[in-house]
């Protein structure tokens, strides 16, 4: 996967995100560019979620 691959290319931006498939992958329609942007946002953000929960619990 991407986000595996590229960890320090991703960040919680969606607009970001994007950025980053135009450079790094073919994607061969804009909703499938959109989609994985979206997907790796979320990603992203729920595992900054899971470390603030991580800190904040121990």
């Amino acid at each position: 996967m991407l986000l595996e691959k590229y960890p320090e290319r991703f960040t919680d931006s969606f607009e970001h995100n994007k950025k980053e498939l135009d450079k790094i992958a073919i994607t061969t329609s804009k909703q499938l560019r959109n989609e994985l942007a979206g997907y790796i946002t979320h990603r992203i953000k729920m595992m900054k979620r899971a470390k603030e929960l991580k800190t904040t619990s121990s």
